[in-house]
This record gives C-alpha cells, sequence and structure tokens, in this order.
C-alpha cells in the first residue's frame, strides 16, 4: 500500500509505503472478494496499519524542509 500526504506550505510530498507479506497456502483464495471489500485478513491488517499512520502522522521537525536558498518554509 502507497500512501502520499501532501504538504502544501511546504511544497512537497510525504511517501509512506505498507507492506502485507504474505506467503501461499496462508489463506483461502475464496475468502478473499475484492468486489465485496473483502481483502482478506493480510490486507485488513494492512489497512488498518494504514488509518493508524493516517490518524496519528505528525512533522516534529519542520526545518527539514527548506527551499533552495536553505531557508525553512
Amino acid at each position: 500500500m502507497l500512501l502520499l500526504i501532501r504538504l502544501e506550505r511546504q511544497e512537497t510530498d510525504i511517501v509512506i509505503t505498507v507492506s502485507v507479506p504474505h506467503g501461499s497456502g496462508e489463506y483461502r483464495t475464496e475468502d478473499i472478494d475484492l468486489s465485496a471489500l473483502n481483502s482478506g485478513p493480510a490486507l485488513d491488517i494492512g489497512q488498518a496499519i494504514r488509518q493508524n499512520i493516517l490518524e496519528t502522522f505528525e512533522v516534529r521537525d519542520w526545518s527539514l524542509f527548506v527551499n533552495e536558498e536553505g531557508q525553512s518554509r
């Protein structure tokens, strides 16, 4: 999963990836129906992680974002 957080004032984006590994035989394919929004247990966990990131993401050091002259935005 990819998350894109746009920081308009800083004129930049933050891209976050959430990897959801899974192996053959970990779930039954008949339990997954994307048209019914049933993505299976592995993706359900990934979506919960994604939601937690979206709810708790914060920039703690805005000085990380500088313009070409080296000034904070």
